[in-house]
């Protein structure tokens, strides 16, 4: 995974700035470690981040109805904890799914993400819930 990969993948251009600097930010930065409290019971030292090549997921939403929106619209961005999440928004596509305010959702929404074997990939979903909103 490099920022160099990351120039190459198209998107809007909200989406291609978001990436380049979440990719130049996690190239900075080394693998956890189990010295690490919230990887202390992991095998983080034992991961091999070389075993992997960058691939795109293949996602299927069923049971959304009209929550699905455009896709690749700007989502909310969280702090970057560590390498994994920066990678995640340097090379995710967000799904994301929108209520109106009030809105009753009544069947269940089903998000599937599926990569190859040896593929890194990074799904990201995004749900914005309006006021009122549910989930039955």
């Amino acid at each position: 995974m490099t920022p160099d990969l990351v120039r190459n993948l198209p998107g809007p251009a909200w989406l291609v700035e978001r990436r380049l600097g979440a990719a130049e930010w996690a190239a900075g930065q080394s693998l956890p470690s189990p010295d690490e409290e919230i990887w202390r019971y992991s095998r983080i030292d034992g991961f091999d981040w070389g075993r992997y090549a960058y691939g795109v997921s293949s996602t299927v939403v069923t049971g959304a109805g009209d929550l699905g929106s455009e896709a690749l619209e700007p989502d909310p961005v969280a702090p970057t904890p560590d390498v994994f999440a920066g990678w995640n928004a340097a090379l995710s596509e967000p799904v994301v799914l929108r209520t109106r305010r009030g809105q009753v959702h009544e069947t269940p929404v089903i998000v599937e993400h599926t990569a190859l074997d040896g593929q890194a990939t990074f799904p990201r979903l995004v749900v914005h819930a309006a006021d009122d909103s549910e989930d039955r």
